[in-house]
């Protein structure tokens, strides 16, 4: 007889949330670059350091979001 269990562990949740606070921060980034960027368009700093949160905050708000969705239930449990 054979019994298979699938129990979600617990640090899944924990992963699924650190993701999920990662890409809000990462997307709060991007609309803070388009705020520095308009706010301050004469400032040479302020607008290259506007540009590198706009260029930065996607890529890592897509791969944080991906870590949501990509934690599937896969072969987690045991055999008896």
């Amino acid at each position: 007889m054979e019994l298979t269990m699938r129990v979600k562990p617990q640090v899944v949740v924990w992963y699924k949330f650190f993701c999920g606070s990662m890409a809000a921060l990462y997307i709060l980034l991007l609309f803070l670059g388009v705020f520095i960027v308009s706010s301050f368009p004469l400032q040479d700093e302020a607008f290259i350091d506007g540009i590198l949160l706009l260029l930065v905050g996607p890529p890592f708000a897509i791969v944080f979001g991906l870590g949501i969705f990509g934690t599937k239930n896969r072969g987690i449990g045991f055999t008896v």
